[in-house]
């Protein structure tokens, strides 16, 4: 099933040490993997023209770590659908970590409605394999929607569902995606946070995105 994004991964940022906080611009910089940041904190991505901000207090993830989180997303998610995935053509945006708890990941990936089906569907049973595999490695969860939002005049299909403590009696962290395919990628945004304040920092960062691509 194509595509993937690997987005298991970002909830077993959990279990990772905590970053190293305070981030120079140089170094936030070398971090990034696709795409530019400037002096203001402005970040592009030229592949499908978006163009948002890194919040205040945010680190950029390093490329240690997200290499870390996609293998072993990427694990779990060939483990659910018996089968070998290919992220060859998958590239990493803005990947951003406020602490263990709270961060955003972004991802491009080539897709071809004529060879790959329409990605309406596709979406659907990315979201659907995303539970599944949630549920083969024990993870309980909680309250689960998805709908429709407009941000810089472009539709997202969301999902959000709650990630709830093992007892299954209090929500540990809510994990909210968003994705479209524009210009010949399927773009993918998630954040995944544990309290009010970093999850209206990461909305905001992403309705106040724009889009020079409109396709």
């Amino acid at each position: 099933m194509k595509p993937i994004h690997v987005m298991f991964g970002i909830l077993l940022c959990l279990g990772l040490s905590a970053c190293r906080k305070g981030q120079s611009l140089t170094e936030k910089q070398q971090e990034i993997e696709t795409g530019k940041l400037d002096e203001s904190l402005a970040y592009v991505a030229e592949e499908i023209g978006w163009s948002t901000r890194v919040p205040a207090g945010w680190d950029v993830m390093t490329k240690e770590t997200t290499k870390k989180l996609q293998e072993q997303g990427l694990k779990a998610i060939e483990k659910t659908a018996e089968a070998t995935v290919d992220v060859s053509g998958l590239k990493q945006l803005l990947n951003l970590r406020k602490d263990r708890f709270n961060t955003l990941l972004s991802t491009i990936e080539p897709y071809d409605e004529a060879a790959d089906g329409p990605w309406q569907e596709t979406h659907k049973g990315v979201i659907e394999l995303i539970r599944n595999s949630y549920a083969q490695s024990g993870v309980k969860l909680g309250r689960m929607k998805s709908g429709v939002e407009t941000i810089n005049g472009l539709e997202f299909q969301t999902w959000e569902v709650e990630i709830m403590h093992p007892s299954g009696k209090s929500v540990l962290g809510v994990q909210k995606m968003y994705g479209r395919l524009i210009q010949g990628y399927d773009f993918a945004i998630t954040m995944t946070t544990n309290n009010d304040k970093d999850r209206e920092a990461l909305i905001d960062l992403v309705q106040l995105s724009k889009f020079s691509q409109r396709q």
